[in-house]
């Protein structure tokens, strides 16, 4: 961010990394049994992690700092990064059932507490 405050509003407004992930997604043709080709975008400060799909990318101004899989897209309720591999988390609803996975990895199912 301070990267940024020293380069202007006009470096803070455009993410030309997202950009050119956003783009490429929509320019593709959607891989088949995709519901919605719509992007989503949810915010992990201090970046944002954009989803099309099963792909997912963790961006940071011009950077990508990761890009992975998730197993099914589903209702997505939250995503973020964190850790020094910049590891994604996505959590999702499913037939009223709550799910949390990382990127690439498992899938767990959340249950209330009883």
């Amino acid at each position: 961010m301070a990267e940024n405050l020293r380069a202007g509003l006009l470096t803070e407004l455009a993410w030309p990394e997202l950009e050119r992930h956003v783009s490429g997604w929509l320019s593709a043709v959607a891989p088949k049994g995709m519901h919605s080709t719509k992007v989503q975008l949810k915010e992990s400060f201090p970046g944002v992690v954009v989803i099309w799909g099963r792909r997912v990318a963790a961006i940071e101004g011009d950077k990508t700092l990761r890009e992975g899989k998730i197993l099914k897209p589903r209702t997505i309720t939250s995503a973020g990064y964190l850790g020094a591999d910049h590891s994604i988390f996505v959590t999702a609803q499913h037939h009223y059932s709550n799910f949390a996975q990382w990127v690439d990895g498992d899938v767990v199912q959340m249950r209330d507490a009883e």
